[in-house]
């Protein structure tokens, strides 16, 4: 019976490898930053407005402290909320969502190249994606890019389903289904950072073009017009109860102040840059690789 045991659960781990095993690599090289790791700028005031969600029992209009806070968006919040108000108020419990989510961003990846090119590249990526350090590093910061990162990986793997499925000769609800719920990411994304969300479309569209996914691309406007329900409630309740101050920070300096370099101290041009050549790894060595192999001819893939 114990050895029945034993291999009933080898099984089981070889069946979910594809997943489990990047997400085994993420725990054991994160897990440490989880109860040990630095504060990050933001976290300590994030950290305070999901704590006020539990003392004040309210979750829609936000504060920090006495003072109204409404810069960003509030899923986050009520997700950190949620570990705070089952975990305490420990450091480990405020960084508990993001580490979470950062797991379910590998998880994403393997699942999306696995539709893309099969079981063996779609481990792979999980790896990548679980060693690379700039996710590892951000994982337990309390930052916002990494739920909405996870909301938008979703997207993207209900767009890849409904291609794979159109491709395989299938029409109607096969892609309504995935094409409805990656529109319900992209709301979930809106509810985490502003605006973003939506132009991970950009991205897809094309490369629905490429492989000849045309019904799905048309399926796009129905997606983003979801997403936009999702996040409706919450940003019309808000220009509806505090007007013209959320419109002035909310879009203003958040969004086109940012985008504009106006309303905080700006980076110059090239820090991205930098930021990628110096953290990104090892996803640029497999990138790098790739470049390798197709400048000895390999041809680029159609998915």
């Amino acid at each position: 019976s114990e050895r029945r045991m034993r291999g009933s659960l080898v099984r089981w781990w070889w069946r979910r490898r594809i997943w489990a095993v990047p997400v085994a690599v993420f725990v054991a090289l994160s897990l440490p930053t989880l109860f040990g790791g630095r504060w990050a700028v933001d976290m300590g005031w994030y950290g305070g407005i999901s704590r006020s969600i539990v003392e004040r029992g309210d979750a829609w209009y936000l504060h920090a402290g006495d003072r109204v806070y409404f810069n960003k968006p509030p899923l986050a919040f009520w997700l950190t909320a949620a570990c705070q108000w089952a975990f305490g108020g420990d450091a480990w419990a405020v960084r508990l969502s993001g580490w979470l989510c950062a797991c379910g961003c590998v998880v994403a990846t393997a699942a999306l190249v696995r539709r893309l090119h099969g079981a063996r590249a779609g481990l792979a990526a999980g790896v990548v994606m679980a060693t690379t350090s700039e996710l590892i590093r951000v994982s337990t910061q309390f930052r916002l890019d990494v739920p909405h990162l996870l909301f938008v990986l979703l997207a993207a793997l209900g767009v890849v389903t409904a291609a794979k499925r159109e491709l395989a000769g299938r029409r109607g609800a096969a892609l309504a289904g995935p094409m409805l719920l990656s529109g319900v990411a992209i709301g979930l994304a809106l509810m985490t950072k502003p605006f973003f969300g939506p132009l991970a479309y950009l991205f897809m569209a094309p490369w629905l073009l490429w492989v000849g996914a045309r019904r799905t691309l048309l399926w796009i406007a129905a997606s983003l017009a979801v997403g936009v329900a999702v996040a409706a409630p919450w940003h019309v309740s808000m220009v509806m109860h505090y007007g013209r101050p959320f419109v002035d920070e909310y879009l203003g300096r958040q969004a086109i102040g940012r985008g504009l370099g106006t309303a905080f101290e700006s980076d110059p041009w090239w820090y991205y840059l930098k930021l990628l050549a110096s953290t990104y790894w090892p996803w640029l060595a497999v990138l790098v690789l790739a470049g390798l192999a197709m400048a000895k001819g390999q041809k680029l893939s159609r998915n």
